[in-house]
Parts: C-alpha cells; sequence; structure tokens
C-alpha cells in the first residue's frame, strides 16, 4: 500500500483508498490489514473517518469485536455521510461491506465522500479530486463540457464504430 495518498500512482483502486484515509486520519497505521474489508469491517475505522470530518458524527464508537456492535458502527457510517451529502445511489448497505458482498460499492461511497468534502465547511484535510471541467466550444463555454476525473481518469479504451450490414 502506498505510505501516503499522494503516492497512489501506479497502485490500485483499494489502495488509493486505503492511503486516502490514512491521510485524513492522519495516521499511516490507522489500515493494519491489507485489503479494504479487512481495515473497514468493524466500522471503526469508518467512524473514525467520518469523525475528522465533522466532530461528533458518531458519538459512540464501539471497538468491541462482536458483530452487532460492528454492525452498528457500519450503519452510523452510513447515515453520518448520508448527512454529508453522499446520495443514496452511491451509499452502500451494511452487508455490502460486513459481509463483503459489494466491496465495489463500498469503494464508489468513500469517493463520493471524498469528493463531498470539497464542500464540508472547516473541513481543510485530503479530499478526492472534484471532476476538472474543461470547456468547448463557443467562448462562453457553455456549448460543450467534457468531466474529466483527474484520479480516476478516462480509460484507455477506444470506441471503434461497428457496421451490422
Amino acid at each position: 500500500m502506498p505510505a501516503t495518498f499522494k503516492e497512489y500512482e501506479g497502485a490500485d483502486d483499494d489502495a488509493k483508498i486505503m492511503a486516502w484515509i490514512a491521510d485524513v486520519l492522519g495516521d499511516a497505521d490507522a489500515l493494519p490489514h491489507d485489503t479494504l474489508h479487512e481495515n473497514l469491517k468493524s466500522g471503526v475505522v469508518l467512524c473514525n473517518l467520518v469523525n475528522v470530518v465533522q466532530p461528533n458524527s458518531v458519538k459512540k464508537v464501539s471497538k468491541l469485536p462482536s458483530p452487532f456492535p460492528q454492525r452498528e458502527n457500519v450503519r452510523a457510517f452510513i447515515e453520518a455521510v448520508r448527512a454529508i451529502g453522499v446520495p443514496d445511489a452511491e451509499n452502500f448497505d451494511t452487508d455490502d461491506l460486513f459481509e463483503g458482498r459489494n466491496m465495489r460499492q463500498v469503494a464508489l461511497c468513500l469517493v463520493s465522500l471524498g469528493r463531498k468534502l470539497h464542500d464540508v465547511e472547516d473541513y481543510d484535510g485530503a479530499t478526492w479530486v472534484k471532476h476538472a471541467v474543461r470547456k468547448l466550444g463557443n467562448s462562453d463555454g457553455k456549448k460543450f463540457e467534457v468531466k474529466e476525473d483527474a484520479l480516476w481518469g478516462k480509460s484507455n479504451a477506444e470506441y471503434v464504430a461497428t457496421r451490422h450490414n
């Protein structure tokens, strides 16, 4: 895993997210496991993350190793990021993380949260890059907008039109 978010170059998406979380928390050792799932399953890291962004968003963070309090931590995080402005379509369900059923949705939620942090008052820590907008067309730039994500980028895939006769 990269030591900091700034060193994400060449890392996989989970490693980028873990590095970002470590930057927000200000602790490179906050994520001791190799996988995103292992690091986040208990919900403790997630609750700590959202409490750095907006203090006291999650008032009670349980460090008990049993499933019920861990699920409560995850639920509390989900509600806190919803309050910050992460859309439900980009949020996840407790089982997505706890059971490891849909880690892609968990990753989407964290990236969405990172982008929303640009709008959180009094937060000046690490964020995900907002979409850069390049204007094309007439001089006032209103005709076309091409959104480019500086972090995830566009794929190198090329669209090839085919004709079916």
